[in-house]
Order: C-alpha cells, then sequence, then structure tokens
C-alpha cells in the first residue's frame, strides 16, 4: 500500500525513483546476500578501512615529528641568539 502526501511533483518524483530502482534490478524479489557473502564483504571492508587507518596514522606521525623537528630548530637558534646578544 502506497500512501502519497504532498502535490502532484511528490507522485512523480516518488514514481521515478521507484522506476529508477527498478531499471536497476533492485527489487524485493532479488535474492538477499548469504551470511557468507555478508562476512566476507565486511571482512573486505574490514581491512580495507584498517589499511586507510594506518596509512592515516603514518601521516599523522610524520605530521607531528617534522612539527617537533621545526620547534626544535627554533629553540636552537632562540638560544644561539641569546647567547651571542648576553655576551
Amino acid at each position: 500500500m502506497l500512501f502519497i502526501f504532498g502535490d502532484g511533483d511528490d507522485a512523480r518524483e516518488l514514481s521515478k525513483s521507484v522506476v529508477t530502482v527498478i531499471e536497476k534490478g533492485k527489487t524485493m524479489a532479488d535474492p538477499q546476500e548469504t551470511r557468507q557473502e555478508q562476512e566476507t564483504r565486511w571482512a573486505t571492508q574490514r581491512a580495507t578501512r584498517d589499511q586507510e587507518q594506518q596509512a592515516s596514522q603514518a601521516v599523522r606521525r610524520r605530521h607531528t615529528a617534522r612539527t617537533w623537528l621545526i620547534v626544535g630548530v627554533i629553540v636552537i637558534i632562540v638560544a644561539v641568539i641569546v647567547v651571542v646578544v648576553l655576551r
């Protein structure tokens, strides 16, 4: 049963989306994924997410190391300037 609220444009948009779904072959009659297929897909998604997280962490570590290196260099430069000025 389909309830449509609103003007005719809403009905046209809904019918277009229903036609689009049917054209893509996604209907309720299509068989669902088996549990094994779901678990395989989930494992692949987990592995992809883990790889992306590891890459992101590596980038973050390099950025943090570079930032601290710059801070250290600035501290050394300031210390040298202070020593030269106070002599």
